[in-house]
């Protein structure tokens, strides 16, 4: 049974009426939603919160995994965000522009990234690029990298 790649939506009618409609969900959809309490729909919904659960947690390892080769790559030259991108593709990351560009900015938040506007406007590409702050975190992680994956092989 396949139930934990189903997307549910509940709608609501004027008169009172609940319909439930299920449509096949792609395995990228990571948000838990609340569990629907009717007979036979809870064990479908608790399977789905534990995939997503499980997902989630997988993202989140991979996230720090993006992190760390961010600050690399843009401690060797200034990155732009669709560089970042296609090289995180080619090492077999599926990251989406909605889930980079928000890390680049949390990354500049922290103080671990710089960057500059290429051009005026809102949408000029910006180019990021390692600060001293950042550098030092990757002096920490890499020795810390280096013996994880000897620890893995």
């Amino acid at each position: 049974m396949t139930s934990a790649l189903l997307h549910r939506t509940i709608y609501h009618t004027p008169k009172g009426r609940s319909e439930v409609k299920e449509k096949k969900a792609s395995p990228r959809i990571f948000t838990p939603g609340p569990t629907i309490s009717c007979f036979g729909i809870a064990l479908i919904t608790i399977i789905d919160y534990e995939f997503r659960m499980k997902a989630m947690s997988v993202r989140e390892l991979l996230l720090g995994l993006w992190k760390i080769h961010i600050l690399l790559h843009a401690g060797e030259e200034p990155v732009v965000g669709q560089w970042i991108l296609r090289e995180l593709r080619e090492h077999g990351y599926e990251v989406s522009p909605g889930t980079l560009y928000p890390l680049l900015a949390r990354m500049e938040e922290s103080g671990w990234l710089e960057s500059e506007r290429e051009g005026p406007g809102i949408r000029a590409r910006k180019q990021y690029r390692l600060t001293a702050h950042g550098r030092e975190l990757l002096d920490q992680l890499r020795p810390l990298v280096r013996e994880l994956c000897h620890e893995m092989h």
